[in-house]
């Protein structure tokens, strides 16, 4: 509490795991203004959402939904790459190392190439989530049911999601 305070952070949650298994939680501070943290607090996180999604990619591979250097341009191509013929040379494995050269985030232009793919290293979102709809367009399944069905639930982890859910309702750090 002494560090929150210094530090001016409303609340944090911390856990230890060990030998596989929570061996303490703790809550400090506040969610939102009058609402104390506990354990149960959800935390919206960086891009931690990026090794789930390249985890969800890399098990579709293992069971040979696709190939990591199969092209995506066969089921996905954003139409504002129509005209660009570099759409055809991205692959997962371009996208999951931010090769694609897109840029991070395309906000309210249209998506455009800042490099010819697999030439460059960017850090790009707007790559993992080229290559999520890839996925989507590949299986015909959500990515967020595929999350779920490859990770959340062979983990055990009840309490995870990419979007919101009506169990996040009350829980959200604000």
């Amino acid at each position: 509490p002494g560090l929150l305070a210094q530090y001016k952070i409303p609340g944090v949650s911390i856990a230890q795991i060990e030998n596989g298994r929570l061996a303490f939680a703790v809550a400090y501070g506040t969610q939102s203004d009058g609402v104390p943290a506990t354990t149960k607090t959800l935390y919206n996180i960086a891009s931690l959402t990026k090794p789930i999604s390249a985890e969800v990619v890399l098990r579709l591979a293992s069971k040979g939904t696709f190939a990591l250097d199969d092209p995506l341009d066969a089921f996905w191509s954003d139409p504002d790459l129509s005209g660009d013929e570099r759409r055809k040379l991205l692959t997962p494995r371009i996208g999951l190392s931010h090769q694609t050269g897109f840029p991070n985030w395309r906000r309210k232009q249209p998506l455009a190439f800042t490099f010819t793919p697999g030439t460059a290293v960017s850090y790009s979102g707007e790559g993992y989530e080229y290559v999520a709809r890839f996925a989507e367009k590949k299986t015909g399944e959500g990515f967020e049911a595929l999350a779920e069905r490859l990770v959340f639930k062979p983990l055990h982890m009840a309490e995870t999601a990419y979007t919101d859910r009506p169990w996040f309702a009350g829980r959200i750090a604000v």
